[in-house]
């Protein structure tokens, strides 16, 4: 008796613990037949979740069925297999979609108040623009990114990249008027300067009717949202044929059209694939999940969902794919929002004791507040009742490589963010512009002048310069009486100074130009620049060596009554200034130096993509129209120099300082025409840079003028040093001078002592 007790009291506890079952509906894609490719394995992802849920502490008191309907993704089949599968009992808590044509007709009878397809619909693979309007679809839900959130990633990465105009391109099979009302039409910063809607039976000629829209409304940037393959091959083969589009084009495709080129060694006619590398294409797309992925609740990683996939594949054909990690997480959100709700109500009742609209309704709320880390990523239902995944731009890359080059997250909220993974490759590493730029040229003159920090040196050192000849000039007229200063010609030596003041004033007046001077006074600057130059040169070396000269005739005369005083070279100074002034009042007479201006070069600096700035830079010259004038004036300073050189050289073995300054001339004659001869190159090598040339070759005048009196004067100021009262100078070993002795008298007592001297040796000799 107290054996049969205990098998009824068993009995009764496992019938009270078995479970009830929840039946969910799957629609599926038939790999056999010309179905959804991706889904093919959906029925198998579907096996492997089941079997973790009802293994699992969700939904302790229930266990999970399938019941399986074939779509092929495509109507009428998929209309209709989903509606059996809802009206058909089992009543279902939920039914798994595969793709957008499955749920796309029969869905919009949800809202009908007590439809019943009114049930809760969970979609792990479409994409469809229309899922978005919540009111049509109240109890849809989508794990997997749609069209809406690859647009909103594209348009965010667009306005990324500074671009504002784009063309927005739809298929006409999935076209959704709130994608381009929400998405673009209410986004102030974009403007849509082309909008098409185009479909897969469109021949060659619309489309390049297409590509000739694009290219009158001068569009850079396209969006195309595609799901036909061969509408995308079309479309890219002909931008490979031909130069379609002018200059950069920037193309967002779906990875629908991407895969039906780069999945493929075809060729577009005669053009290579690889020619595909010059094309700027993206696609903006869900990350793909990662291997190292940890499911919240299971626990199980998507490498060991993925191998225990493979374990149940037993047809070659399938599969297994990208969407099964969708699958997964699709099921398991249905499940946990179930426990909750049994969880919340322990009296819940479920189809076919409460509607499937009551029961949609209830378990709206649950499913809304669901969020757990799946497989696929965070799972989280926005009030669109879709997923906020992590979307990642792609771009076409290396070959037949879509690389992934950034990742936005929070696409769904209003501040999404961008995070660069590898650096873009644009053309010149250049980021292109949405539209073809007017570009602006800018003409910009720009005078180039002396600055006053360079004319303020320059003043400086010619003043310095100047002083110093001052004092030269006041020792030589203070020690004119001096024994030794008397040989030396004092008078002469006055006129090498002032013609080396002459030369200095030049140098200072031809850095005063019109940013201090109005243009009449410049010009007669520039004449007077000509005269003290020209002047001053011949005063200062024909002084110098008129000195040279009356050693070399006296020496070299074969006469003892030659006579060449200071009378005589002051004639020939005379003479040599005469005709500097014949040829400088005949220059300014005919050719006279007037200012002009003068391009020196250009540069072109680009400011930004509109606006291009040609700055011209000039310069002002003194100008004259015709330069024989000046050649003849340089061959004749060229020939006084010469000449200096060859008395330098006669006289050489004159060994008097007092009487020859030989020496001394060929140091000042070699600075001379060294120092000239780099200021000429100088002069046209950097012409385009005034303030450089006038700085050398200011200083170069001034280090001759310098260097001249240095060689000239010094020798006579230590002479003065060493002997103050001049009673004597020691002119050659034995041989003495008196106070009252001019240097002509000397010269030729020396040569008359010379003579006497030789005929002596001659008698000797006999």
């Amino acid at each position: 008796m107290h054996g049969q007790i205990y098998w009824f009291l068993l009995l009764i506890l496992v019938i009270s613990a078995e479970k009830q079952i929840l039946y969910i509906g799957v629609m599926i894609s038939d790999i056999n037949s010309t179905g959804w490719f991706e889904g093919a394995s959906a029925v198998e992802a579907t096996e492997v979740t089941i079997r973790d849920i009802n293994d699992s502490e969700i939904l302790s008191n229930y266990e999970l069925r399938s019941i399986y309907s074939i779509s092929q993704c495509a109507n009428p089949l998929a209309s209709y297999a989903l509606a059996e599968n809802l009206l058909d009992s089992p009543q279902k808590v939920f039914v798994l979609i595969d793709c957008t044509v499955t749920y796309e007709k029969l869905g919009s009878l949800t809202s009908i108040p007590n439809s019943r397809f009114a049930t809760t619909v969970l979609s792990y693979g479409t994409y469809g623009v229309a899922f978005r309007d919540i009111e049509r679809y109240p109890y849809y839900y989508r794990i997997h990114g749609s069209y809406v959130q690859m647009t909103t990633a594209a348009l965010y990465f667009i306005k990324k990249m500074g671009w504002r105009r784009l063309s927005l391109n739809m298929n006409r099979e999935v076209l959704g008027d709130s994608l381009v009302e929400t998405l673009v039409k209410e986004d102030s910063d974009l403007s849509i300067v082309l909008f098409s809607i185009f479909s897969r039976n469109d021949d060659d000629i619309t489309i390049n009717n297409y590509f000739k829209n694009l290219k009158d409304m001068d569009a850079k940037i396209h969006v195309i949202n595609m799901i036909d393959r061969a509408y995308g091959f079309n479309l890219i083969c002909n931008l490979l044929r031909g130069k379609i589009m002018d200059g950069l084009n920037v193309w967002f495709m779906d990875r629908w059209a991407l895969e039906s080129v780069t999945s493929t060694d075809l060729i577009c006619g005669d053009i290579p694939l690889k020619k595909m590398e010059d094309l700027l294409i993206f696609t903006a797309e869900q990350l793909p999940t990662s291997n190292t992925s940890i499911h919240q609740y299971s626990q199980k990683t998507l490498k060991k969902f993925n191998k225990e996939i493979e374990e149940l594949i037993k047809d070659s054909v399938k599969v297994n794919n990208d969407f099964n990690p969708y699958v997964y997480d699709a099921i398991w959100t249905g499940a946990i929002a179930l426990d909750k709700m049994f969880s919340f109500n322990e009296k819940q009742k479920i189809p076919p004791n409460i509607s499937p609209a009551e029961f949609a309704e209830d378990l709206k709320v649950f499913l809304l507040n669901t969020s757990f880390a799946g497989l696929s990523g965070q799972i989280q239902f926005d009030e669109y009742h879709q997923n906020n995944p992590e979307m990642g731009i792609f771009q076409y890359q290396q070959g037949k490589t879509m690389t992934l080059v950034g990742s936005i997250t929070n696409i769904n909220s209003g501040s999404p963010s961008w995070n660069e993974i590898v650096p873009i490759k644009w053309p010149n590493n250049k980021v292109p512009l949405d539209y073809t730029p007017v570009i602006v040229k800018r003409r910009i003159v720009i005078f180039k002048q002396i600055p006053i920090w360079l004319f303020a040196i320059v003043v400086i050192f010619s003043t310095l310069t100047f002083l110093l000849g001052c004092v030269f000039l006041i020792f030589n007229i203070y020690f004119r009486k001096h024994s030794y200063i008397k040989m030396t010609s004092p008078k002469i030596n006055n006129m090498i100074l002032i013609g080396s003041m002459l030369i200095l004033s030049s140098v200072v007046t031809s850095g005063i130009d019109t940013q201090y001077i109005s243009v009449q006074v410049y010009e007669i600057l520039c004449q007077f620049n000509l005269w003290s130059l020209s002047l001053g040169f011949t005063i200062a070396f024909g002084a110098l060596f008129s000195k040279t000269f009356r050693v070399y005739r006296i020496f070299t005369s074969k006469t003892k009554s030659v006579e060449v005083k200071d009378k005589h070279l002051f004639l020939l100074i005379f003479l040599l200034v005469l005709i500097d002034i014949a040829i400088l009042a005949s220059w300014q007479f005919l050719y006279p130096y007037t200012r002009s201006v003068v391009d020196m070069y250009e540069l072109t600096t680009v400011i930004n993509s509109t606006l291009v700035d040609e700055s011209l830079y000039q310069k002002e010259v003194c100008a004259t129209d015709s330069n024989i004038l000046l050649l003849i004036n340089f061959s004749l300073k060229g020939m006084l120099l010469l000449f200096g050189s060859f008395l330098a050289f006669e006289t050489r073995k004159v060994r008097i300082p007092a009487l020859n300054d030989s020496q001394q001339i060929g140091i000042c004659v070699y600075n001379t025409i060294v120092l000239s001869s780099i200021a000429v190159l100088i002069s046209f090598s950097i012409s385009n840079n005034p303030s450089v040339s006038y700085a050398i070759i200011a200083f170069i005048k001034i280090f001759t003028v310098f260097t001249t009196s240095i060689f000239i004067f010094i020798s006579k100021i230590l002479s003065v040093y060493r002997d103050p009262v001049g009673a004597k100078v020691d002119v050659k070993q034995n041989t003495t001078l008196e106070n009252n002795q001019t240097q002509h008298e000397l010269l030729r007592e020396i040569k008359h002592l010379r003579e006497e001297n030789s005929k002596l040796k001659q008698q000797l000799n006999k």
